[in-house]
């Protein structure tokens, strides 16, 4: 009976901070270093800058509307029907301190989603965003040309509520009661 959901994914705004010096393991099974205490000290210092936030913001827009999300799930073709969601909103509030670390709230209104998709639709932004990539990017991410597409930690994510259509409630009682 759900016909939509509302998630929020948090998100410490220090991921925006474009990287220093790009590390790129040498073997795909390399994990990346970890953040030194000292970097992560200077991570938490960091504060999003009012065009950075305004770029982010208008980064999550990009998604509104109904697409081909097929290359943020796995498993599946372009071409099926299911790949096709209507998210009715992206917004991105102003950010808020939590324990010296700024953080934002991201809140992802939309039909329905597949498994994955919230996490790379964040992924995807971060990336964009870090690394000075012109938004125009994400809309070619609804082709069918296969991307692969990271996805951001699902700690950050939940679910914050799902709707229900009351319109076929009320109906069903006035049948009822007729």
């Amino acid at each position: 009976m759900c016909d939509s959901r509302i998630y929020e994914y948090l998100l410490p705004t220090y991921v925006f901070l474009p990287p220093s010096t790009p590390v790129v393991p040498a073997e795909p099974s390399e994990t990346l270093p970890k953040s030194t205490p000292e970097e992560m000290e200077e991570k938490r210092r960091y504060r999003i800058p009012t065009d950075t936030l305004n770029t982010v913001k208008m980064a999550f827009k990009t998604y509104e509307g109904t697409y081909n999300y097929h290359n943020f799930t796995i498993g599946k073709d372009p071409k099926e029907k299911t790949c096709q969601r209507y998210i009715m909103s992206f917004d991105v509030d102003e950010p808020k301190m939590i324990q010296n670390t700024e953080w934002l709230s991201l809140k992802v209104h939309g039909q329905a989603f597949m498994l994955h998709q919230i996490r790379k639709m964040v992924g995807l932004v971060v990336i964009v965003v870090r690394s000075g990539t012109p938004l125009t990017l994400i809309p070619h991410t609804f082709e069918h040309a296969k991307i692969n597409i990271p996805k951001a930690p699902g700690i950050g994510l939940l679910l914050e509520q799902a709707s229900e259509d009351r319109t076929h409630d009320f109906h069903c009682l006035l049948s009822l009661t007729s």
